[in-house]
């Protein structure tokens, strides 16, 4: 699993953060984690803008519109290569060639945003 620098989600009424670790981007957009009617996904609203104060690397925050974060898969001509698993896009892992004779096979890694 990894993270955007540049993005951050939090429970919804949660205060925005004055402090983030150091490998966050001087600008970040904050998302509120939404409840969704499928079981294990959720909807990101957008809430907060953070810019961080380079005085004492503080961020400050600033409420901006709240619309949902959207997802938008390559057009279809795009993605004729690519495989779908729910709303996951399926990426495959081809191991080394000398490792690909011995198992035969490669894995494959679902990435949903």
């Amino acid at each position: 699993m990894y993270h955007r620098s540049d993005e951050l989600a939090m429970l919804e009424g949660t205060a925005p953060p004055t402090h983030l670790p150091a490998e966050f981007h001087s600008r970040v957009k904050v998302f509120d984690i939404l409840d969704s009617e499928f079981p294990g996904y959720v909807y990101l609203q957008s809430c907060y803008l953070l810019t961080e104060c380079t005085d004492d690397d503080s961020y400050n925050a600033v409420r901006c519109p709240r619309q949902y974060e959207r997802h938008a898969r390559p057009a279809a001509h795009e993605q004729s290569h690519k495989q779908l698993h729910g709303p996951a896009d399926v990426a495959g892992l081809t191991p080394p060639k000398e490792q690909l004779r011995i198992f035969g096979s490669c894995k494959t890694m679902d990435k949903v945003y």
